[in-house]
């Protein structure tokens, strides 16, 4: 599991592994373990519910992902932002984290916390990129708004776009 979910991936001597080993087994939790991600199977039969829901909201939405995530990818983050948050009511952000795996609050919890902050302080105007000036900074990547404009509304404002 370290080496898969955890980034970088770590070994069976990190406390953080061995912490994850000793939960897992308390009273042969093995045994049961299968069960514990009956979640899934609740999460897909309820998730386009919850996701239009949560779209048809005006509650400020912020996803941070990991991209080095490899239980649910970026592509997981990119598919519910641009189905379901983008074009949402209200100040929503989409944020990665370059150097973080499935467990961000483990791998980068620093990061973790300048995304939240920047997008509870962050103005209207807050530019896609990096929100600060150092390595491994999360990256803003996008804000919601009403709508794309289609391509011929840009080129109605600017024809020299066309080439």
């Amino acid at each position: 599991m370290g080496a898969s979910t955890f980034w970088p991936p770590r070994d069976g001597d990190d406390p953080a592994i061995q912490a994850l080993t000793e939960t897992f087994a308390h009273e042969d939790g093995i045994k049961v373990m299968h069960e514990t991600i009956q979640y899934l199977v609740e999460r897909s039969q309820d998730e386009s519910g919850w996701l239009e829901s949560l779209a048809a909201t005006e509650l400020p939405t912020t996803l941070i992902w990991g991209l080095n995530d490899t239980v649910s990818p970026p592509r997981v983050a990119n598919w519910v932002w641009n189905q379901h948050l983008m074009l949402k009511p209200g100040r929503n952000s989409l944020y990665y984290v370059s150097d973080a795996g499935h467990y961000m609050q483990n791998d980068r919890p620093d990061a973790l916390v300048d995304a939240i902050f920047h997008a509870l302080d962050a103005g209207e105007d807050a530019q896609p990129g990096a929100i600060a000036d150092v390595p491994g900074s999360p990256l803003l990547v996008d804000r919601s708004r009403e709508r794309v404009k289609t391509g011929a509304e840009i080129l109605a404002e600017d024809p020299a776009a066309a080439g």
